[in-house]
Order: structure tokens, then C-alpha cells, then sequence
């Protein structure tokens, strides 16, 4: 299975890290190019991709992952990485068994590792990640109160398994990313696959966990990002390298997925 990993520690260089009563909040940077072999962590953990892109490997499944997705893991799942960007950052919580004793959630088990890229727990990802970034006196009480919340949501069932939707949903996704740089129209994807164009978006929502259009969104964040690598590209010229209307649109948009601007964010690779 690889070697199991003791809280609190990563393959990544760990830029800050918080202990709250027995949860472990980190940040860790990694290189474009970085390969992690196969390892499991001795408690349950969400991580939150913040910048850059990774593909993981678990349970014979490859995902690949940008700004905003989510990662849950249960504790022992085994997994690999390998990060595409020139500098990808994660924040990651791993709730240690003291804390869900001392919450009489001993009997929590997060089940199958999932990914996240909408919703209310990317939502409370994010609100973790500021509160950890904010570190004032009230900080561990929120912080606390939103690891709870989480895990409340994360009880939930997933999201319905894919032999229960049609084929064509998978068709959607290879027309976006075919696409990605160029101005897309639902009411056309789905005349091009001969579905009703509400249904196209009731569906994608339920096969990926995020609207198409958030999906998008998100795709043409990660595209800037790869971009943003070379601080001599203006950003109007990132903008349309991404497929956004103009910098304006980049800038709104980036800061929305990421919590950061674009100028704001290249210093930190």
C-alpha cells in the first residue's frame, strides 16, 4: 500500500500549518513535475486545491483536479499524486481521532474517498481556509464549528453514481474542455446531443457536483493559472489565453474560484 503518512506531514514543502485541539490544518506547495508514490494518511482528511493542478490515482480511478476541488480521503486510503503546475498549493484538514472522540463522533467513517468542485462543502472548504489565513482569538472556535459542518455535509450520500445517467453526459464534458477557450451556449451543446436543454443541466450538475457553467468557470481558472507561470505574459493576454471576455472578467472571475487576484497570486508560486 505505500507508507502511511502521520498527521501533519506531506510529500509537498508544508508553508504553514495549525493545530486546533486534534485537527491539523496545513498549506503545502509543490513543483510542476513532482511525483508522490503511493501513500495513505493515518486520519481522515479534506483537502482544498487553492492553485495549480494535480492528477491523483486511487482505486484504479485517475481525477484531475484544479482551483477549488475538494479532496476526501478516509484514513488508510491508499493514493498517488502527480502535480502539472509550476507551483500548485493545497490546504488540507486532517481531523484526528481525539477530536471526533471529544465531538462523540467516534463512529465517523468518511466512506469512499470522493471530489468536490461545488456545493456547500467547497463553501466550507473555502471558510476554513480564510478562518486559517484570519488567525485571530476567535479563529479556533470558527474553525471548529465549519470542521463540524463539514462533516455533517460529507455524511451525506455522494452524488448519483454513473450507471444511473446517460451516456451523453460524458459527451457534455468532452465538448467543454474541446471548447474551453471559446464562448459556449447550453442551449447548443445540447442541441448537439439532441437533449432538452434543462435536462443537460439537471444531469451535469448530479454526474460532476457543480453546474456547468461553475465547471467552466473553474476550467478556464486552471488554464489562467498554468498562464499566470510566466510573469512576463500581460494579463490581458492571459485573459484570452483562457477564454475569458477581457482582464476584467479574468480578475473577477479569479478571484472568485481562488480567494485571490491574478497580480496578488503570482507572487506566492
Amino acid at each position: 500500500m505505500g507508507a502511511t503518512i502521520p498527521d501533519g506531514q506531506y510529500y509537498g514543502d508544508v508553508t504553514r500549518t495549525q493545530r486546533v485541539a486534534d485537527l491539523v490544518l496545513s498549506e503545502t506547495r509543490y513543483a510542476r513535475g513532482v511525483i508522490v508514490p503511493q501513500h495513505a494518511h493515518a486520519s481522515p482528511l479534506w483537502c482544498l486545491v487553492l492553485s495549480g493542478r494535480l492528477v491523483e490515482q486511487s482505486r484504479g480511478t485517475t481525477r484531475t483536479l484544479g482551483p477549488g476541488w475538494v479532496l476526501l480521503h478516509p484514513e488508510d486510503e491508499p493514493h498517488a499524486h502527480r502535480f502539472e503546475s509550476a507551483r500548485t498549493r493545497c490546504f488540507t484538514v486532517q481531523i484526528g481521532s481525539g477530536w471526533l472522540a471529544s465531538a462523540s463522533l467516534e463512529r465517523f467513517r468518511l466512506g469512499q474517498p470522493r471530489e468536490e468542485a461545488g456545493g456547500r462543502i467547497a463553501w466550507l472548504a473555502r471558510q476554513l481556509y480564510e478562518e486559517f489565513s484570519r488567525r485571530d482569538e476567535a479563529s479556533p472556535l470558527v474553525i471548529e464549528g465549519l470542521a463540524l459542518a463539514m462533516l455533517g455535509e460529507v455524511s451525506r450520500p455522494a452524488a448519483q453514481s454513473d450507471s444511473a445517467l446517460p451516456r451523453w453526459v460524458g459527451r457534455v464534458r468532452e465538448l467543454v474542455e474541446a471548447r474551453i477557450r471559446h464562448p459556449l451556449r447550453l442551449t447548443e451543446l445540447a442541441a448537439e446531443l439532441g437533449v432538452n436543454p434543462a435536462h443537460v443541466s439537471r444531469t451535469f450538475q448530479r454526474a460532476y457536483g457543480v453546474t456547468l457553467s461553475e465547471y467552466l468557470l473553474r476550467r478556464r481558472v486552471e488554464i489562467a493559472c498554468a498562464a499566470l507561470a510566466d510573469p512576463e505574459v500581460p494579463l490581458a493576454q492571459v485573459a484570452h489565453e483562457a477564454g475569458f471576455a477581457d482582464q476584467s472578467h479574468l480578475c473577477r472571475s479569479f478571484r472568485r474560484v481562488t480567494g485571490f487576484t491574478p497580480g496578488a497570486w503570482r507572487p506566492r508560486r
